[in-house]
């Protein structure tokens, strides 16, 4: 059985997110497809930090496992970005990768990196298929301001093309991220989606919920984070035309 690697800045189960819900369907759809699917987080969540909590391995379901690596190092550096309104710059710092990091490259078949900033680990892995996931275009994600539109979004734009080209194939959600990584890396889309976890079928969920044949639904998953904030306001409007 081939034996798949993510490698993620955060940990992703329970997810508790959008981003999270991407890595968490894909882990889950490898899966399905006969794969043996292991997660590397190099984070976890604060509160585990704050219970003294150590690093862990966790079976998720047969053939899915999440390895946290809680390193109070980690921990910080990721608070820091985070409040900083960065990207997961950090994991780009020259550190050496954790030893169990090593291991789990050296066993697998296929290294997937989540999102560009984790690509780095990408050149340890010396055979086998290196592949990006992304979540979106990074550089996207900042203002108008100076700051942003000179000095950051050129950098990350540089760093996401970089990233491409460390890997052998990219993952997008969307046309338009196609047309960013197209010439640079092959490229794949993989639109965001959800597994139901219920076997019940599509009228059946219905009448569950107490919602009816006729009504639409949709369904936005995601953390109150500024993007996806801005995001729901664009769908809000989009449902009310």
């Amino acid at each position: 059985m081939k034996r798949i690697l993510i490698i993620s800045s955060s940990q992703i189960f329970p997810p508790q997110s959008g981003g999270q819900l991407r890595t968490a369907s894909l882990a889950r759809g490898l899966v399905n497809a006969g794969f043996e699917v292991s997660l590397y987080s190099l984070t976890g969540r604060k509160s585990e930090y704050l219970r003294g909590l150590g690093s862990t391995r966790s079976e998720i379901e047969p053939g899915l496992n999440e390895f946290v690596d809680r390193s109070r190092i980690f921990g910080v550096l990721q608070w820091a970005t985070y409040r900083l309104g960065l990207p997961d710059v950090w994991i780009s710092l020259p550190f050496p990768p954790p030893h169990t990091l090593e291991s789990e490259i050296e066993r697998c078949d296929v290294l997937i990196a989540d999102f560009p900033f984790t690509t780095r680990f990408a050149a340890l892995k010396k055979t086998g298929l290196r592949v990006m996931n992304c979540h979106n275009l990074e550089f996207e994600r900042y203002g108008k301001s100076f700051w942003s539109q000179e000095v950051l979004v050129p950098l990350i734009k540089r760093f996401e093309r970089k990233a491409a080209q460390r890997v052998d194939l990219v993952l997008v959600t969307s046309e338009n991220e196609k047309r960013f990584y197209d010439g640079i890396q092959e490229v794949l889309v993989v639109p965001n989606a959800i597994q139901p976890r219920n076997k019940l079928g599509r009228d059946e969920m219905r009448t569950q919920l107490g919602i009816s044949s006729e009504e639409r639904v949709v369904l936005f998953a995601a953390s109150q984070y500024g993007p996806n904030l801005e995001a729901l306001e664009r769908l809000k409007q989009f449902v009310e035309l």
